[in-house]
Formats: C-alpha cells, structure tokens, sequence
C-alpha cells in the first residue's frame, strides 16, 4: 500500500506539473481519502473501478494499468494525457472524437488541453462544462478557472454553446466550436440571447429593509446598504418596496404587500441588512421594536425568513433572489445565549437563489465605512453589465475574502435553472 500512494503521489505531482494553471490540488487529497477506504481499491474488480474513473476518480489509474484493462474511460484518460504531454495529433484525434460522443473522461482532457495548450478558453470552458455536468471530478473546478478566464461576453458564449452542445446531445459541437473565431486576447464580442434578455429585463420587484436603530446593540451601515441596493436596484429596472428601521408588523405588511405583488412580476428579491439570528435551525431578522429577553420569545418578536421564501414559492416566477447582511453577531448582548452563532443554511425553493454574507455558522463585519464589506461589493458587481447573477456573487465572494483577509466568505445556495443577469446590455 506504502508503494501505491507514492505511486498516485506522483502521479498527482505529474498531472499538477503539466497542468499548472489548472487546479489538481484536490486530485490527490481525493487519492488519499480513497486509499483510506478499508476495503482498498485493490479489492474492487476492473468495471468498478473503470466506473470510477468515469466519475474523475484518478487514482484508480494505476490499478488499470497494472491489470492491462482496456477500457473506455481508461483509454480515454491515456489519449489525454498523450496530446497534453506529447502534443500527439494522432491521440487529439481520437479524443475529440471521443469526446464529441459524450466521453466524460475524453472532455474533462480535451478542457486541460485547450486551456494550457491552446490557451483557448472558451472552448477549454465548454468541455469543463460538459464533463462537470456528467459528474467528472474536479471539473467544476476546472470551469471555474476558465471562466476567470473570459470576459462576461466570452463567457455568456461559451455557456451558450455549452447548451446547445449537450442539447443536440453532441451532435452539433464540432459545428459550434468551428465557429469560434480565437484570437490571443480572445477579444470575441458576444450578445446575450434574446430568451435571456427577455428574462432579465422583465418585471422586477424587490423589497429592501435596512435596520439600523436597535435599542441594544445599534448597527451603523444597514441604512446606508439598504439604501445604496436600493439606488442600484431601481437604476436596473426594479419596483421597490423599501422599509428603514422596521418593527415586526412593518416587516410582516411590507412581507405580504411584497407576495402579492410578486403574482404580477417576473422576478423577485429580497434584501435585508441588519440583526439576525438563528435558532434551532431556523433564521430570524430582528425587527428595531424586538423585546425579546430569552430564546423562547424570538419566534414571536422576529420575523422568520421562512415566510419570506413561502411568498416567492407561491408566485412561481422564474427567478428570486433572497439577499441576507444579516449576520452579525451577538444581537442581544448577553441578555442570553442564542443557539449558534452566524445564520442557518436553507435550501433554496424551485428557482430561487439565497446569499449570505458570510457562511452559514459564522458571523459577517458591519464595516467600519459607509457599508458593510459584503453589500459594499454586491453594489458594485451589481452594476455590472451581462454576468450571470452565480458567477456575479462569486465575484463578489473573492472581494469580500480579499478584504476582510478571508475572515469572511459569503455563501449561496442556488436552485435556479435559468440565467438572470442585473444589468444587460445589447
């Protein structure tokens, strides 16, 4: 077994060596939690473990090789390694053809290939996309770092033709790339589809509730972040619903007043900046008036986000967004110990995408400007032209980590099918 990992290590060592600007820092940590497995992977038979190399699995190489098995996801693998390694035209080939028939293994190489041979990143995109959407390891990594890649254009693009590649079920991929023009700054203009146009620009609602004026524990910037979001908001074609310094049956009107007028929209948000809290798994925003003096009370003095969630599953539209700067901590001193620290993670309802400032568990700055680290970004990023909404917050998240020296990661969970884009320009 001493033999096998130093084999798998330095073959970890090999593939970050020749894929440098990918990240395979995770393949081996994945090997070394596989050879810990009691059974082992020498126990497993050759269609096991060639299934789990179909799933990005690369430690199971060697044990393939040793046994001479000649099977689909292993050649597949080797092909890979041969054009990026050898620049073996032959191999490129054979992987391209393998990969256009839906060779997972086939495309996560044809991605690596593209991207640190090539430096040709949309299409390196493109293949990352399609192997991480068949459950390849490491290739969502992989299409992350593409995508940092590509101008907002460039990417909008490449998912695009993502899409229609795995739509024609690979049929139309070599049509797709062949019309794809690289150049060394990869300076490609692309234009959202009208479909998502129509999507983003359609009627928006949204409800803003900035509180600030606690008796106990009084925050500075919530005003002022509610306020700045909201300035962005309307600039982008939202209806807003605004609330400073709310109690709770303001909170709850401003709630249903906002339900209601969802069922005439397209897309609804939500955005909070203030005290909250959780208990027992739950999540509350605490309202300015909230008089509560032991955990027991908070159900009743807060308003349980849940409700807001309820709201935007009853509407059914295409796209909401729940926004929460909500995550100081210690809201009430020491009167009592909550249950947690920071907020709960919440599932995400059918179309729907909730952001946190910070992860759930861990409490988020107020800033010590005129907004806090996580709205002061979201305000930019926001006004940022054709980026889809997940990779706008990503771009959000590492400026926030930037800032607060990663003491602070902010966190989404997402359920959406579709793109949203808040602002998009022809």
């Amino acid at each position: 077994m001493k033999i096998l990992k130093l084999i798998l290590k330095f073959l970890a060592i090999l593939h970050i060596a020749s894929c440098s600007n990918i990240d395979y820092v995770n393949s081996y940590e994945s090997v070394s939690n596989s050879i810990s497995r009691p059974e082992g992977f020498d126990a497993l038979d050759t269609n096991e473990l060639c299934a789990f190399l179909g799933k990005g699995n690369t430690a199971v190489v060697p044990i393939l090789v040793s046994r001479g098995a000649g099977c689909k996801q292993l050649l597949d693998y080797l092909h890979g390694l041969n054009v990026i390694n050898n620049n073996d035209d032959t191999a490129l080939e054979k992987l391209k053809l393998s990969a256009s028939q839906g060779g997972v293994a086939s495309q996560n190489q044809l991605g690596i290939y593209f991207y640190n041979k090539k430096r040709q990143y949309i299409k390196a995109y493109i293949w990352f996309s399609l192997a991480a959407n068949k459950g390849w390891e490491l290739a969502e990594i992989n299409r992350d770092n593409a995508a940092r890649k590509l101008s907002p254009q460039e990417l909008l693009q490449a998912k695009n033709m993502a899409q229609e590649c795995e739509r024609s079920k690979f049929k139309n991929c070599n049509d797709e790339f062949n019309q794809i023009e690289v150049s060394n700054d990869l300076k490609i203009q692309a234009q959202p589809s009208q479909l998502i146009i129509q999507q983003s620009v359609g009627k928006r609602l949204a409800l803003v509730i900035g509180n600030s004026s606690y008796k106990l524990r009084p925050l500075n910037n919530p005003h002022n972040d509610a306020d700045d979001v909201s300035k962005v908001l309307k600039s982008t074609g939202f209806e807003v619903i605004d609330l400073r310094d709310a109690t709770l049956a303001q909170m709850r009107v401003a709630t249903r007043q906002f339900g209601e007028k969802l069922m005439t929209k397209d897309v609804g948000l939500v955005y909070y900046s203030g005290h909250g809290i959780e208990v027992k798994g739950k999540n509350y925003l605490i309202p300015v008036n909230a008089d509560i003096n032991h955990t027991d009370e908070i159900a009743d003095q807060a308003l349980d986000v849940s409700l807001i969630l309820a709201k935007m599953d009853s509407a059914k539209k295409g796209a909401n967004i729940l926004i929460i700067d909500a995550c100081r901590d210690d809201p009430f001193g020491r009167s009592f110990r909550s249950s947690s620290r920071g907020l709960a993670s919440m599932d995400a309802p059918e179309g729907t995408i909730i952001a946190y400032a910070t992860a759930p568990g861990m409490v988020a700055d107020d800033g010590n400007g005129r907004n806090s680290p996580y709205t002061k970004n979201l305000v930019k990023a926001m006004q940022m032209p054709n980026i889809p909404i997940e990779l706008m917050f990503k771009e959000v998240r590492k400026a926030v980590r930037e800032e607060t020296k990663g003491k602070q990661t902010p966190w989404e969970n997402t359920s959406l099918s579709g793109d949203f884009y808040f602002q998009v320009k022809k």
